[in-house]
């Protein structure tokens, strides 16, 4: 007759479990602590949901269609005649612009390279704060050859046309751009009370691909842990 595996929390007698040779039979294999204890998959799915959750709208924003948030420059004319077609403004999502700069001063992170005097080697990797023309719409540029070569040209960037898909925000409301929304209000005298917003047109949403594979693996961890919930539910129904 054959021999009845050991259920989970069953002693194995090792003895029972020799063949007929004499020689050791190795025991079944037993499930993982996590697998075998339904309070332990329900923290590890609680935890799961939440932190996809969290991490999903930056995901998301890798293929969210950009809102048209129309020209700049023609958002005060809008305002005044038909305000009911002036696009409204996200506080944080993907838009497409277009704008023309006019600040001669710009603000650019990061310092100049001093072991070179090639200008846009001087500048790679820096990017520009430049004021658009018609409402308080800051658009950072990549200090690119195009955008240092046309600085050079003009002597500055007043007039340089963006027409470009990037990242609209609110400073005041996303964490870590407190210090350049004031820096932005100095610069170009603006009251706190008027609210900003940052065109970042240097961010990509491809470069978020850490952020899919992250809600790729949680979604895949709880769905192993529904799957051994709903396991122990039915062994429980059968037995």
């Amino acid at each position: 007759m054959a021999r009845q595996a050991p259920q989970p929390g069953d002693e194995i007698d090792l003895d029972a479990w020799l063949t007929e040779d004499g020689e050791d039979a190795a025991p079944p294999p037993r499930r993982g602590v996590t697998m075998r204890h339904p309070l332990m998959l329900l923290a590890v799915l609680g935890v799961a949901v939440f932190l996809f959750v969290e991490s999903w709208p930056r995901t998301a924003y890798m293929i969210a269609e950009p809102i048209e948030c129309g020209d700049i420059s023609q958002r005060p004319h809008l305002r005044q005649s038909t305000p009911e077609t002036l696009p409204e403004l996200p506080t944080d999502g993907l838009c497409r612009l277009k704008g023309v700069s006019q600040s001669r001063g710009n603000l650019a992170t990061g310092e100049p390279r001093e072991d070179t005097e090639d200008p846009y080697e001087k500048n790679a990797g820096r990017k520009i704060y430049v004021k658009l023309f018609g409402d308080r719409v800051f658009a950072v540029l990549p200090a690119d050859r195009e955008v240092i070569g046309y600085r050079l040209r003009n002597e500055g960037l007043v007039g340089y046309e963006i027409d470009a898909v990037g990242r609209l925000f609110d400073p005041d409301a996303v964490e870590g751009y407190a210090d350049t929304a004031r820096t932005l209000r100095l610069k170009f005298s603006l009251g706190s009370d008027q609210p900003l917003r940052i065109f970042d047109a240097t961010d990509d949403p491809a470069d978020r691909w850490p952020y899919a594979i992250i809600s790729v693996v949680l979604l895949l961890t709880a769905l192993l842990a529904a799957f051994g919930l709903l396991r122990m539910v039915l062994g429980a129904r059968r037995r």
